[in-house]
């Protein structure tokens, strides 16, 4: 792997990994006319010499912090074991379980019940003696 050099002066620079110098040009810290030499030359060129733009190189970077939206989705999720625990005990199913937040998923392991009638009117409901749902009046 090649090594460069950034900053021309008194000092000798330090080295830099390609790498650390396409995450640099790719986070704007360096643009491709900043000086730049390799490591085993006398000769200082500019960084867009080594990295033309649309190289293809590709960089890792650190994820984008989250959004407002998605800082509240994450702080609402179940975790897991309770996650697990409702799906276990039939509480909640795949496509409702992220509808709950986690006071009311703990309240409803531990009561064994769902105080949500409209996710599962049937386990509010009793059942009669034959087995048959009650049937909801409204009126």
């Amino acid at each position: 792997m090649r090594s460069f050099h950034l900053h021309p002066g008194a000092e000798p620079p330090a080295a830099f990994s390609e790498a650390e110098v396409a995450a640099l040009l790719a986070s704007g810290e360096l643009t491709p006319q900043h000086p730049c030499r390799l490591d085993e030359e006398d000769v200082w060129r500019t960084v867009g010499d080594f990295f033309p733009a649309g190289s293809g190189l590709k960089v890792r970077t650190k994820k984008a912090p989250a959004t407002a939206v998605e800082q509240i989705s994450e702080s609402n999720r179940i975790d897991e074991k309770t996650r697990k625990r409702l799906l276990t005990y039939g509480l909640a199913d795949a496509v409702n379980i992220d509808g709950f937040t986690q006071t009311q998923a703990v309240t409803a392991i531990a009561t064994g019940r769902l105080d949500r009638p409209s996710l599962h009117p049937d386990r509010l409901l009793p059942r009669p003696a034959d087995g048959r749902h009650l049937a909801r009046r409204d009126g």
